[in-house]
């Protein structure tokens, strides 16, 4: 299980960074289109919604009372429908001013490892209870780290389309 939820956040987290490090720097803080963030912003929003984690995985718990990957399944449903379009928090919004790519990347890589190895020593059922996604109420280790593995997932195909938009 938990082996599973790591490989699975890797393997969007490398993804990500695949497609992110395509842009060049130019590209990297280019407007696609009205109304999109540039590649630096989604990438700046993905570290904000990232940066607390560690320290949620290893806050305050509790034992679950209910299956650890119940919400699962209610995650999928949100973040992996790309015909919605979501509103994000105010406080993981994306810094309006050029962004350097090089930076970007090192500190999403630095993040994204810390919260693996963060993750690897700790329960994966116990329910975490020191912040809550607003409206999903508590998750659980596991669920967390398939939050931002879907998270992620959706952001990487935002990505690609920009990408799709500024080479043509």
């Amino acid at each position: 299980m938990t082996q599973q939820a790591i490989n699975e956040y890797k393997t969007a987290t490398d993804n990500f960074l695949k497609v992110l490090s395509v842009f060049n720097q130019q590209q990297f803080n280019m407007v696609p289109f009205e109304g999109s963030w540039t590649p630096a912003q989604v990438a700046d929003h993905m570290l904000k919604s990232q940066w607390g984690l560690p320290e949620v995985l290893t806050g305050n718990t509790k034992p679950a009372d209910r299956k650890p990957d119940a919400s699962n399944a209610m995650i999928e449903n949100i973040f992996l429908d790309f015909t919605t379009k979501l509103k994000s928090p105010e406080f993981i919004l994306p810094a309006e001013e050029p962004q350097d790519k090089a930076e970007i990347l090192s500190k999403y890589h630095s993040k994204s490892e810390e919260i693996r190895q963060t993750f690897k020593p700790l329960d994966p059922t116990e329910i975490c209870l020191d912040f809550q996604v607003p409206g999903a109420g508590p998750f659980t280790r596991l669920e967390w780290l398939h939050f931002v593995a879907c998270h992620t997932i959706r952001h990487t195909r935002q990505l690609e389309n920009i990408h799709q938009v500024l080479v043509n």
